[in-house]
């Protein structure tokens, strides 16, 4: 069933997580809300913006729901463009899937996942990048992530491209004026006219491109890999940076065997950071599958952190062949700084490790766990732009549209200089609007939507 099939239905949904509390919410939406509630509320008369408390019964019945406040929103100057009834009533278990149930058998249906946002797309309240920035405030867990989604879900996004988007409309437009009327004489644009619109027009969506691994990262969390030999001390990191025994750490070797993944927040920052197992030739079974999951934790992490241990005089030529396998940001972090070892620490460093980010670091001492954070997120920061103030981009869909765009426009471009005709350069222009109007949602795919869409909650 497409998504306007059902929009014009009353739908309702508890709005807010189960469990014990104090207040829930319940939510109706839909031409017939404010009736379906008014029914239940002993048909209270109810105003605009106006709470109401009054108390829940089944029609023609003495039974009582609940005691409520009732707020009605009337369309369409709601939050899905529909009318929209909030009911606060008890939290707890019993309480709000009572009414739930009361206003379904008034004749509310049950709202599907996302589906109150999904009105709100449709009845023009909000674009798809608004969407998605709902959705990203609802499963944000840090400062970061939650300041990027407000900032898209305001519109300051969808402003930029529509600036953008006029340029091209404003190009493309003089371009068919010119076919359309090229047996009258009409004052016509010259091709650098024609430029100065797309350059600064591919040059901004070049810069939201660019800052999409920015994004990407804020909204997502920085994923870090802790790797290195056995008993290098990657537990002893991890445990470090948790502030918590998180993992078992021991001087036997290996004691690590598969991995284990926490997260900790920092300067507003979500960190997911990933314990490995030691890695080195093994032939346990067991520890063997660990390091192969280890390399693989390696492979998908944004950040590598590489932990040597700076008391052995060992030849790091496994780090090495390490960083040459993984060409990814990273630190590394010479450990047991506190133990006999190396005489001369840094010439080592400088010897075999030139041009790379190094700490050194005993990790047991607990009083370098902002120290060894700052590092990390200067790290992070150099190869991310984590603590960049400015707008960006943070989903793959986000990034293909607007790449596909910019090809568009360098086609335009290399046309418009070879003296191609200007029906050519009309279509590659249109194409990259095209692009832009399906990352704003001006034309949508229902797969895309309902992929979208299925990443909310009942209720919102």
């Amino acid at each position: 069933m497409s998504l306007g099939d059902l929009a014009h239905d009353t739908i309702a949904a508890i709005a807010t997580p189960p469990g014990l509390s104090a207040l829930a919410v319940v939510r109706v939406a839909g031409p017939r809300a404010r009736d379906i509630v008014s029914a239940l509320a002993g048909n209270l008369q109810l105003k605009p913006r106006q709470a109401h408390h009054c108390r829940l019964q089944e029609p023609d019945s003495s039974d009582i729901l609940d005691d409520a406040v009732l707020t009605w929103f009337k369309a369409p100057d709601s939050y899905s463009g529909d009318d929209i009834v909030e009911i606060s009533c008890h939290g707890g278990f019993y309480s709000a899937d009572a009414v739930l149930q009361a206003l379904l058998r008034a004749g509310a249906r049950m709202a599907l996942a996302g589906e109150f946002t999904q009105r709100a797309f449709l009845n023009g309240k909000l674009d798809l990048l608004q969407v998605e920035a709902v959705a990203d405030i609802i499963h944000g867990q840090s400062r970061r992530q939650h300041e990027l989604a407000e900032k898209t879900l305001k519109g300051d996004l969808s402003k930029q491209l529509r600036k953008i988007k006029d340029r091209l409309i404003t190009a493309a437009s003089r371009i068919e004026l010119e076919l359309d009327f090229s047996d009258q004489e009409i004052e016509k644009s010259g091709t650098q006219d024609i430029l100065d619109l797309i350059l600064p027009a591919r040059e901004d969506l070049q810069a939201l491109s660019e800052g999409y691994h920015s994004g990407r990262v804020i909204r997502e969390g920085l994923s870090i890999a802790l790797a290195g030999r056995p008993n290098a001390g990657k537990s002893t990191l991890l445990n470090l940076l948790l502030k918590e025994d998180r993992a078992i750490t021991s001087q036997t070797p290996g004691t690590t065997r598969d991995t284990i993944e926490e997260s900790f927040q920092h300067r507003g920052h979500l960190f997911k950071i990933v314990d490995t197992a030691g890695l080195r030739e093994s032939e346990d079974l067991i520890e063997s599958e660990g390091i192969r999951r280890s390399y693989a934790a390696i492979e998908e992490a944004d950040l590598l952190v590489l932990l040597l241990d700076s008391s052995s005089s060992a030849e790091p030529l496994f780090e090495t062949r390490l960083l040459q396998r993984f060409a990814k940001p990273r630190l590394l972090v010479f450990t047991k700084t506190d133990l006999p070892g190396l005489a001369d620490r840094d010439s080592f460093f400088r010897q075999h490790f030139p041009g790379e980010d190094v700490y050194f670091a005993n990790l047991k001492d607990p009083s370098l766990r902002d120290p060894l954070l700052e590092a990390l997120c200067d790290t992070a920061d150099r190869h991310f732009g984590l603590f960049r103030d400015s707008l960006g981009i943070s989903r793959l869909r986000h990034r293909e549209h607007i790449s596909r765009a910019i090809d568009d426009l360098l086609q335009a471009e290399n046309a418009l200089r070879s003296g191609i005709s200007g029906d050519l350069v009309s279509i590659d222009l249109r194409s990259a609007i095209h692009e832009l109007d399906a990352l704003s949602g001006e034309t949508r795919s229902e797969d895309i939507l309902n992929r979208i869409f299925s990443d909310f909650c009942i209720g919102k």
